[in-house]
Order: structure tokens, then sequence, then C-alpha cells
């Protein structure tokens, strides 16, 4: 599926984009196992980009699905693949312990979202 979603993403057309990364976010609440560092690398040159499209709803689900994919690999694990977003972009992704999102397991981390200045 995210091989599918690859050039779906880079296109960065709207609406095909937001469709995609929403289904992108998807799969990898459902299926974050299958995830690896080398698909979210690909994927992540096209999220990252959108996370500055004009749309503001594209710039919501690209930060939604690079939750997704930092609950599924792990948030040392993400860090290489955020290297590029800016400041703000990167305080919108922390990561505590807190409380865990609607799709996980008791127990796992939960994303906090931090208001920028």
């Amino acid at each position: 599926v995210f091989a599918l979603l690859k050039p779906v993403i880079r296109t960065r057309g709207y609406p095909t984009s937001l469709c995609a990364l929403k289904l992108a976010t998807e799969v990898a609440k459902a299926r974050g196992s299958e995830l690896t560092d080398d698909i979210v690398s690909q994927l992540m040159e096209g999220v990252g980009q959108l996370a500055d499209h004009q749309n503001s709803a594209v710039r919501k689900a690209a930060v939604f699905c690079m939750v997704a994919f930092t609950f599924a690999l792990g948030e040392e694990r993400m860090q290489p693949h955020l290297k590029h977003l800016s400041v703000s972009k990167f305080r919108l992704l922390q990561v505590t312990d807190t409380t865990p999102p609607p799709w996980s397991s008791p127990g796992e981390r939960t994303v906090r979202y931090v208001s920028l200045p």
C-alpha cells in the first residue's frame, strides 16, 4: 500500500494528495509494524513538502501522517526523517508519554501539540 501511495503523495495535487495522506495515516495506524525506515524515508519527502501546502486541510493531514509514522516507528527512529522540517513543524510533533491516542493500546505513547508563539 505504501509503495502505491508514494507517487501520489509526491504529486501534491489537491485533493488527491489529501486522500493519499489520510490513507497513509490510517494504514500506519493499522499496520505500523509493516513500516520500515526506508518506506518512511521515501514517503517523508512528499509528506514534508505537503506540510507547507497552501491548503490547510492538506497541511493538517500531513502533520497527522507524521504523527502516525512517529507512533509506528518510535521517536528515535523517526528523528532522521524529520530533520528537514522547520522548527515550527517539528514542534507540532513533540511526543510525550502522557495519554494514549485513540488507536493505541493502553500504555503507549501519545502526542501533545505544542502551541507556537
